[in-house]
């Protein structure tokens, strides 16, 4: 993965629903640096204002030590959410500080801005 300064890569599916209290979940498909190609899902709940379904890119920077794993992904996390119209944008952490996480998507139903603050779990 030279051509992109990521340790993981990943197309992902999600939902997002939200009015004060709320849920979202993820279903994702990608590849690790030096170990591999994985599935996970993520379950979370969290605050916020959003109704989304949506699918994009998700890149990931390994900060712990020895190299990335399979593993090393799955966990809690939290994450924030925007969406603007017909764009979604999100960044989250890993509990452990280990993962650091952006993601860029497209939703087929715009809205004109949602935002939501959630924890989440990811499952391998």
């Amino acid at each position: 993965m030279d051509y992109v300064d990521c340790d993981a890569i990943s197309l992902y599916a999600q939902g997002s629903v939200a009015i004060g209290g709320g849920v979202n979940g993820s279903i994702e498909v990608g590849y690790i640096k030096g170990d591999g190609f994985f599935l996970a899902g993520s379950l979370g709940v969290g605050t916020g204002v959003d109704a989304s379904l949506g699918a994009g890119v998700k890149v990931s920077q390994y900060s712990g030590t020895g190299s990335p794993t399979i593993d090393s992904y799955a966990g809690g996390g939290s994450s924030l959410g925007i969406g603007i119209g017909f764009i979604d944008l999100g960044f989250s952490k890993s509990d452990d500080n280990r993962w650091d996480s952006a993601n860029v998507g497209i939703s087929p139903i715009g809205n004109p801005f949602g935002a939501t603050f959630s924890h989440t779990k990811t499952k391998i």
